[in-house]
């Protein structure tokens, strides 16, 4: 066990140098050297074309911790990158909801289990969404997933996990708006855009399309723009093609970006965007692994254990006895923290052990501090032993979308199940109780 960042990342600086594998021939032992590393390294080879799946235990754990339970979750983030090798690279990546960002105060992105691959057909994304399936079967409840658009992988994203919610990138959203746009000789994008995804003036927020509450909304507010849309394509027929475009792209909008999509998965109220920031995060700290060189399969493979183990791994040890330099433990699970003291009274078994228990964990028994499992790692005052709320979220009677109200009702049941979280705050009319209720933004300012 590492005893400190600085130490964890010099265990294997020397093998650096080893990296450099130039493109070579498919004549090669490459494959068969492959195939001797997937065995021995963790990695599963899916078929007789090379389809490799790169992941160690604690990824996968992480997957069934962190995606599958709605109480408090992350989406799974899947975009494909190339500029690695003589092969195609698609990275899964995730936030560790148990931790938070000491720079930023958010749940840190995390590289989650990836992909080796040739060929890009939804049929090879399946395959490998099925071993993975088949190596964590909680993922059959995965909450979320989010990619740029692609349509292979999202079909097969979609396929392989039905019960999951799937979010747009808007980013490249736009960017296909802007094509299309250009293609029809419009110079000015700027009211298009507004119209679509919202626009932001000074402290108010004007709200576009994907900002529509329902599906029905949605196909009223695209509606209402038939008529303008022509006048600026100057269309004498009254016909708009970007109108017709748009349309034909309404299921994927409402299926994957309108407001209550993004709430129900988790984005807030009113809902954030979605970007594929996280995947990009991922891509750049492998390239960064691999010096922008091009590596054989093996190599590149040995390059992301090792990112994996002595980067995001140890991180997680360090951070549960408070000595990481990047993350901590969030405030509502610090009972789950070790002082130095007894980390190091521990013996090496022991530490692994008190590591290996808090991958079992469920997000459950974080969040519900199941007094049994707590008793296990600290004895600092533990949570509710149940989280229970007087009324359901499905008694909201009135125009509160369900998914808004179900959202809401998992927000209430993460703060109340935390020591302290909700205090009597002081009033003007003692009629009338008020309370100081914990902020999940991590600001230490209460509302």
């Amino acid at each position: 066990m590492p005893r400190g960042r600085t130490q964890a990342y010099d265990i294997k600086r020397e093998r650096v140098g080893s990296y450099g594998v130039e493109r070579r021939s498919r004549e090669t032992d490459e494959m068969t050297s492959l195939n001797w590393f997937a065995h021995t390294e963790g990695m599963q080879e899916l078929s007789g074309e090379p389809l490799i799946l790169l992941a160690t235990d604690n990824q996968l754990a992480d997957l069934s911790q962190f995606c599958t339970q709605d109480l408090d979750f992350s989406h799974l983030s899947v975009d494909p990158t190339f500029n690695f090798g003589d092969f195609s690279v698609t990275p899964t990546s995730y936030r560790n909801v148990l931790l938070k960002s000491v720079k930023t105060g958010k749940c840190p992105v995390f590289i989650g289990p990836i992909f080796i691959h040739h060929t890009k057909y939804k049929e090879t994304y399946l395959q490998c969404f099925d071993k993975l399936k088949s190596l964590v079967p909680a993922l059959q409840d995965l909450v979320a997933f989010g990619t740029d658009g692609e349509q292979s992988l999202s079909e097969a994203l979609s396929t392989c996990f039905t019960k999951a919610l799937h979010f747009r990138c808007f980013r490249h959203f736009e960017g296909n708006v802007r094509s299309k746009l250009s293609q029809l000789n419009v110079t000015d994008f700027r009211q298009y855009l507004s119209e679509i995804f919202g626009k932001q003036e000074g402290r108010t927020y004007q709200p576009g399309l994907l900002d529509a509450a329902t599906s029905d909304d949605f196909d009223a507010i695209l509606l209402s723009l038939k008529q303008p849309w022509p006048e600026r394509e100057s269309r004498k027929d009254g016909q708009s093609k970007f109108h017709d475009w748009m349309k034909k792209r309404a299921p994927i909008m409402k299926n994957c970006m309108i407001a209550n999509v993004r709430t129900k998965a988790g984005l807030g109220f009113l809902p954030d965007k979605y970007y594929t920031n996280d995947s990009e995060n991922t891509n750049g700290r492998l390239r960064h692994k691999t010096h922008g060189k091009e590596l054989g399969e093996t190599a590149f493979a040995k390059a992301v254990k090792e990112l994996i183990e002595d980067d995001q791994e140890a991180e997680v040890i360090l951070a549960l006895f408070g000595a990481s330099e990047r993350y901590e433990l969030r405030e509502q699970f610090k009972r789950f923290q070790l002082s130095a003291e007894e980390w190091w009274a521990k013996n090496e078994r022991q530490r692994k052990d008190y590591v290996q228990r808090i991958y079992d964990l469920s997000i459950e028994d974080f969040c519900a501090g199941n007094s049994h499992q707590a008793s296990h790692y600290s004895t600092k005052t533990p949570l509710l032993a149940s989280v229970q709320l007087s009324l359901p979220h499905d008694c909201v009677a009135g125009s509160l979308d369900l998914h808004i109200a179900e959202f809401m009702w998992k927000k209430a049941s993460r703060i109340i199940s935390q020591p302290n979280s909700i205090c009597p705050a002081p009033s003007k009319d003692g009629k009338i109780q008020t309370f100081s209720v914990i902020s999940e933004k991590g600001n230490g300012i209460p509302n």
